[in-house]
């Protein structure tokens, strides 16, 4: 009897995954996809409820490209569920094609993250049964206060401290050196301390080195604009008035400046007094130097300031 024969024939035909063309015979009832299309798992919605691959998940999402296909996909592990056998690496991809942009290809990872995990993927593997028992003996020993690991839990050692509050300021007749106000045990009542003994220290004024005569206060301001001295000085707004005080009694008041009339923020700025910043263009004090006008950058010899 002799032996059937097939027909060998074989016709080209479109991948419907990566568009490659290959031959097949034309009695093949396989699905139109080339050999290296059929080993991956395919990606489309309709998948089976369960699976009996095991597949566990990366756990950086970084998606890698292809050269060999020119596409991207995500590296994972798999293996027969239940097996206990080592995982093996493995790809799926996102079928976006090498054109993608990485924002589509984010976009198809995070699907195709959440697609698998929906199936029964996980980033952690499957312990098995005698690994699931395990696992539970040895969180029953955790659980032991006598002997195990939490035998401390829920005792915490406390050292319990007792919360200040000291108040100092700035001293307007000694360079240097701070006014000790008190210390206090809420923050409220050091405020109003600290309040009270400002309001004592803010005008204490010497007289200038050059006429003799006191400076005025007018609007929270020192001015010194005498027509009989050379040493004419006013202090501008939005200056705490004990750094005005401080000002005037070892800068302004010994006549080294004269002349310098209404002084501004920015003159102050120039002089090393106040900080400045440069996004929008707001002034303040310098802690150090509100506390010791010495801790600032000299004043050259020719600088000399005008109204």
């Amino acid at each position: 009897m002799p032996l059937p024969t097939y027909n060998a024939e074989k016709v080209p035909v479109t991948c419907t995954q990566c568009n490659k063309v290959f031959f097949r015979s034309k009695k093949s009832h396989s699905a139109k996809r080339c050999k290296d299309c059929s080993k991956v798992r395919p990606t489309g919605d309709v998948v089976p409820r369960k699976l009996n691959i095991e597949t566990v998940l990366p756990k950086k999402a970084s998606a890698r490209f292809c050269k060999i296909r020119s596409d991207w996909y995500m590296n994972v592990r798999t293996r027969k569920r239940g097996s206990g056998e080592e995982l093996k690496r493995d790809k799926v991809y996102l079928w976006v094609g090498a054109d993608a942009t990485p924002e589509q290809v984010q976009v198809a990872y995070a699907a195709t993250y959440a697609r698998l995990g929906m199936q029964g993927a996980s980033t952690k593997p499957d312990l098995g049964k005698q690994g699931r028992k395990k696992l539970k003996a040895l969180s029953h020993e955790k659980r032991d206060w006598e002997d195990g690991p939490d035998r401390g839990l829920g005792i915490t050692r406390m050292r319990v401290y007792r919360v200040m509050f000291a108040v100092h300021l700035a001293d307007p007749k000694t360079d240097g050196k701070k006014v000790y106000v008190g210390r206090f045990s809420t923050l409220e009542e050091a405020r109003a301390e600290r309040k009270k003994k400002y309001r004592e220290l803010q005008w204490q004024l010497v007289p200038c080195a050059v006429c003799g005569e006191l400076p005025s206060v007018s609007n929270h301001r020192v001015v010194h604009l005498s027509s009989t001295c050379p040493n004419r000085v006013q202090m501008p707004y939005k200056v705490r008035p004990l750094f005005q005080t401080k000002l005037w009694n070892f800068q302004f008041s010994t006549g080294k400046i004269p002349h310098a009339g209404r002084l501004s923020l920015e003159d102050l700025h120039q002089m090393g007094f106040l900080w400045k910043k440069v996004t929008t263009g707001e002034y303040g004090a310098i802690p150090t130097v509100e506390f010791d006008t010495r801790s600032r950058k000299p004043i050259r010899k020719d600088e000399v300031f005008f109204e």
